[in-house]
C-alpha cells in the first residue's frame, strides 16, 4: 500500500496533467451519464481541476521551472487585460457572471502557478500512459451509454444528455478521441520507450475512430485530417517507412489481427451496405449546407429556409461585428473601434472575432499575435520534438487553433489552462 501511495504522489503531476486534457469525456460520463450530478458545472470542475491543485501540496517551491520566455508573459498580459474589463462591466451581455467568471480566473491562475512547477518528467512516458487510459475509459463510457440508451438511433451524434435532456454536447467526446489518436500514434513512434506493444495502440485507435464516427462533429474531423498530414509531412523518410514496415509485417501476430480485422470489416459492409451511411451522409449535408450559406443568393432564398444553421449565425454575427464597428467609425465613437464594446458585449461563437467586438482592435492584434506565437510554437516543435510530451502537447493544440475560428466562447478555463500548460512545456 505505501509502495502504491509514493508511487500515485511521485506520479501525481502526470495524472493531474493527464486527467485534465483527456479525462473531460469520463467526469461527464459520471456526471450525466450515470446522472451522479446532472448538469453540475461545479462537480466536472471539482473532477478535472482538482488533481491540478493536489500537485500544489508538498511541492518543493524552490524550484521552480522557466516556461517559454515569450508566449507566457504574453498570455498572462491577455488575462489580466480581460479580468480588468471583467471587473470594469462596461456593457456586458445579460448571461454575462461576474461571479462565475471570477471562478474561471482563478482556476486558470492555479493552473498557471501549478505547472511552473512541474519538472520535465511530468509530460514524461506515464503521462502519456495516463492519456492512452483515461481517453480509452471516456471512449468505452461513450460506447457503453449508446448502447444502453433505448433512444439512441445510429446516425444520430452520440453525446451524454445533459440533465435528463435528449442530447449533450458531442464536442467533449470527439476532443477525447482526437487526443487519444495523437497519443496513440505517439506510442507507436516511442513504442520502444513507452513499452505498450502494438497491438494496445493499434486497438486504441480503432476505438477512438469509431467515437469520431458516433459524435460527428466537423472540427474533430478536420483536425485529426490535420494532425495525420503535419505528422506524415514532419515524419515521413525512407527510413521511418522501412523502419514501420519492419514492425508491423515482420510480426506474425500483427499479421493475423491485421488479417482478422480486414475480413471483419468486408463482412460488415457486405452484411450492410449502409453502416457507414450516416457519416457519408453527415458529410454530404453540412458540406451543401455550409455552400448554400456562403454562396446563395440572400435575395432569392431566406437564410432561414436554406444552408446550414450554424454557419448562416456565425455570418451573421460577422456582419453584425463589421456594422458595429463602421458605425462606430462614423458616430466619432473611436474609443469603441480602438478598445472594444466591452467585456463579452455579444457571444459571437466565434472565439477570434468575438475578441475583436469585446476587445477592438487593440484587443484583437494584441490576441492575434499570441494565436501566431502559439502556432510558430506548435509547428517548431513538431518539426524537432524535444520529446514525446512536447510533441503530443505541439499536435493536440491543433484542435485549439482550428476551435479559435469554428465554434466556442472567447473566454473559456479549459482553453486557457490547456495553452498555460502547452508555454510551460513548449520551449521554441
Amino acid at each position: 500500500m505505501r509502495f502504491l501511495i509514493n508511487g500515485f504522489i511521485k506520479n501525481r503531476d502526470a495524472f493531474a496533467l493527464a486527467m485534465f486534457l483527456a479525462g473531460i469525456p469520463f467526469v461527464y460520463f459520471l456526471r450525466d451519464g450515470l446522472n451522479l450530478l446532472p448538469g453540475n458545472t461545479f462537480f466536472a470542475i471539482g473532477l478535472i481541476f482538482s488533481p491540478l491543485a493536489f500537485t500544489l501540496v508538498f511541492k518543493d517551491y524552490s524550484r521552480f521551472y522557466k516556461p517559454n520566455a515569450v508566449t507566457f508573459p504574453i498570455l498572462t498580459w491577455l488575462l489580466a487585460c480581460m479580468l480588468a474589463y471583467c471587473l470594469l462591466k462596461d456593457r456586458y451581455y445579460l448571461t454575462y457572471s461576474i461571479g462565475r467568471d471570477l471562478v474561471s480566473y482563478g482556476l486558470i491562475a492555479m493552473t498557471a502557478v501549478a505547472v511552473l512547477f512541474m519538472p520535465p518528467s511530468a509530460i514524461g512516458n506515464s503521462f502519456i500512459r495516463w492519456v492512452l487510459f483515461l481517453s480509452f475509459i471516456g471512449a468505452v463510457s461513450l460506447v457503453y451509454y449508446v448502447s444502453k440508451n433505448p433512444f439512441y438511433v445510429v446516425g444520430q451524434r452520440a453525446s451524454f444528455a445533459f440533465a435528463g435532456e435528449t442530447g449533450g454536447n458531442p464536442h467533449i467526446n470527439s476532443r477525447g478521441a482526437f487526443f487519444g489518436i495523437v497519443a496513440a500514434v505517439l506510442a507507436l513512434k516511442y513504442h520502444k520507450q513507452v513499452k505498450l506493444g502494438l497491438i494496445i495502440p493499434v486497438a486504441l485507435i480503432i476505438l477512438f475512430i469509431v467515437v469520431l464516427f458516433l459524435t460527428q462533429t466537423m472540427v474533430a474531423y478536420l483536425t485529426t485530417f490535420l494532425f495525420i498530414l503535419f505528422f506524415l509531412v514532419y515524419n515521413a523518410s525512407m527510413t521511418n517507412a522501412v523502419s514501420m514496415f519492419r514492425l508491423f509485417f515482420t510480426k506474425w501476430y500483427v499479421l493475423v489481427l491485421m488479417g482478422i480485422g480486414i475480413g471483419a470489416l468486408v463482412y460488415q459492409f457486405n452484411k450492410n451496405e449502409k453502416l457507414l451511411g450516416p457519416a457519408i451522409s453527415y458529410f454530404e449535408h453540412r458540406l451543401e449546407n455550409l455552400t448554400q450559406s456562403f454562396f446563395e443568393d440572400e435575395k432569392s432564398v431566406k437564410v432561414a429556409e436554406t444552408g446550414d444553421d450554424s454557419a448562416n449565425t456565425r455570418i451573421m454575427h460577422f456582419t453584425g461585428v463589421l456594422e458595429r464597428l463602421e458605425d462606430a467609425f462614423n458616430e466619432g465613437d473611436y474609443q469603441y473601434l480602438l478598445f472594444g464594446q466591452g467585456y463579452k458585449f455579444m457571444y459571437i461563437d466565434i472565439p477570434h472575432l468575438e475578441m475583436l467586438d469585446s476587445f477592438g482592435l487593440v484587443g484583437f492584434l494584441f490576441y492575434s499575435i499570441l494565436f501566431v506565437r502559439i502556432a510558430l510554437m506548435c509547428f517548431r516543435e513538431m518539426r524537432n520534438p524535444e520529446s514525446m510530451g512536447t510533441e503530443f502537447l505541439a499536435y493536440i493544440l491543433i484542435y485549439y487553433l482550428l476551435n479559435n475560428f469554428t465554434s466556442g466562447q472567447m473566454f473559456d478555463h479549459y482553453r486557457f489552462a490547456t495553452l498555460y500548460i502547452a508555454c510551460r512545456f513548449l520551449k521554441k
